[in-house]
């Protein structure tokens, strides 16, 4: 739930249907939408990841991010920026559509996350990465960060 004045971290070479999602919720709901520049290319995954955490603040409740951008083809280091929003607590949306037919997704992990069961909680809601991008699955090589602490 987000509330007026709450802000979504983001890129300007995001994915554009991501971006006018979050552009329409600004002007409904007064959300802020940062949009932070990344080097093209961006040679170091490193500079990417210190943009992304200068750019959080006190109001930063969501990190959305692409695994690849779409329009350059660039790899971002979804592990790291992922480390750093959990250790401040916030979560972070990939968007990894773009990344899945460039990664070789034949291995032991994602078999084992793609087959998992529903959640047993009750929740019909799939526990894997397909329940956490927005039309996309996370990459196994970005490691498990989709598995969230329950609040």
């Amino acid at each position: 739930d987000l509330a007026a004045g709450d802000e979504i971290l983001t890129t300007n070479q995001d994915y554009p249907r991501m971006l006018a999602t979050f552009d329409q919720r600004e002007r409904r709901e007064g959300i802020v939408v940062k949009k932070i520049s990344i080097p093209v290319p961006a040679e170091d995954p490193a500079e990417v990841v210190r943009r992304f955490e200068a750019a959080v603040t006190r109001r930063t409740r969501i990190i959305l991010m692409c695994h690849m951008i779409n329009i350059t083809g660039q790899i971002l280091p979804v592990r790291e920026v992922v480390a750093m929003a959990r250790s401040r607590g916030i979560p972070v949306i990939v968007d990894g559509a773009h990344a899945l037919a460039h990664f070789d997704f034949r291995s032991p992990i994602w078999n084992a996350i793609t087959t998992a069961p529903a959640s047993t909680s009750g929740s019909s809601r799939r526990t894997g990465p397909a329940s956490c991008t927005c039309g996309g699955r996370r990459s196994p090589t970005s490691g498990p960060s989709w598995r969230r602490a329950r609040r």
